[in-house]
Order: C-alpha cells, then sequence, then structure tokens
C-alpha cells in the first residue's frame, strides 16, 4: 500500500520500501547476482553504515 501511494505521487509505475538504506542496497545486490557470482568493494563502499 505504501509502495503504491509512493509511485502514484512520484508518477511511476510501481515502487519497493525498505527499513533501512542498507536493505534497499542488499535487495539491489541480491536482484542482481546469481549463484557463484562474486562482488568487490572498497572498504569505503561500507563506511556510511558504521
Amino acid at each position: 500500500m505504501l509502495e503504491e501511494k509512493i509511485a502514484d505521487l512520484e508518477g511511476g509505475e510501481a515502487g519497493l520500501a525498505f527499513g533501512s538504506g542498507m536493505a534497499a542496497v542488499s535487495a539491489v545486490l541480491i536482484a542482481l547476482t546469481k549463484t557463484d557470482d562474486h562482488i568487490l568493494c572498497s572498504q569505503g563502499c561500507s563506511a556510511f553504515c558504521s
């Protein structure tokens, strides 16, 4: 329901809502990676979570 209302306000087709920014980032990474894929990230990449 929340996602639908925000999508309507923004003129989008659909939307997703997450409890935190890290949850949103994790969802994107899970959606874009497949079994046996690797993700390389520098230390600065996750520094904003501390």
